[in-house]
């Protein structure tokens, strides 16, 4: 009996050196990247962040290595990752962690089959394929079930992704797609970038019914002043950015949100 405990124990503590060796260090490198991570089981594993890294708000505990613009190498090296996810395949840390044989991924999702692509992947890296699978089948039947809801008829909208300089959501942006989805139309979906600069005049012709400002770093009532004087008609809206600029799960939050207002205008028409 001694003899078969003892064997028992050191079952136990082989599988428990397994399981250690078996677990990720992952290091997410933009904030779509942390939210994607938490919201698939890998939270535990994820041992830095980057600024802006504040969804779910155990994220903002992570340890900050850089932006989404670039990873700090040194500060990741530090980390002895498994695994480095970034925005961009030019990141510093992405190169320096190929070049150690480290597992890389570049997530950068323009589409919301894009998203649901990259909830897919990120699991499957990070080994949390399951929950990655059954988040992206449930995100998608969401994203379905909304566009069926959604008007047919679509308002043009202006989408103020920044004021000074004027900068908009582009035709090849997630935000001109989930636009259209809620039932709304980007009047600058012909300009194939994700962010052009746009100028007032080129707005104004346009003439667009709503015009959508996120709630990020301005002063709503001062932009509602500012675009009645030019377009008095225009019924503006304040949007949260965080559900509308992040192409993670939460975006398809951020469709239902557009999906709402849309509604709302429809009911008053």
């Amino acid at each position: 009996m001694a003899a078969f405990r003892a064997l028992c124990a050191a079952l136990a503590l082989l599988l428990a050196l397994a399981s250690a060796r078996a677990a990720e260090r992952i290091v997410a490198g933009a904030p779509h990247i942390c939210e994607i991570l938490f919201a698939i089981g890998a939270g535990a594993e994820t041992v830095a962040g980057v600024d802006f890294c504040d969804w779910p708000p155990a994220a903002n505990k992570l340890p900050r290595v850089g932006s989404y613009i670039g990873l700090n190498p040194e500060a990741v090296a530090r980390l002895a990752p498994t695994l480095v996810l970034a925005f961009t395949e030019g990141d510093p840390a992405l190169i320096w962690a190929r070049e150690h044989g480290i597992k890389t991924y570049a997530s950068h999702p323009q589409s919301l089959a894009e998203v649901l692509a990259d909830i897919r992947t990120i699991g499957r890296l990070a080994g949390h394929a399951r929950q990655a699978n059954a988040l992206a089948a449930k995100l998608a039947e969401r994203i379905r079930a909304l566009a069926q809801k959604a008007p047919k008829q679509r308002l043009r909208a202006f989408y103020e992704i920044w004021p000074q300089p004027l900068i908009t959501a582009g035709g090849t942006s997630f935000i001109s797609e989930i636009l259209a989805r809620a039932g709304f139309a980007n009047i600058f979906a012909d300009l194939k970038d994700d962010a052009p600069r746009v100028s007032l005049e080129a707005v104004i012709r346009r003439h667009p019914a709503v015009i959508i400002v996120p709630d990020e770093k301005r002063d709503i009532a001062a932009r509602r002043r500012f675009w009645h004087r030019w377009l008095p008609d225009a019924i503006v809206l304040a949007a949260p950015h965080d559900l509308l600029h992040r192409p993670g799960p939460r975006l398809v939050d951020g469709l239902a949100w557009l999906v709402q207002q849309r509604l709302k205008l429809e009911n008053t028409r």
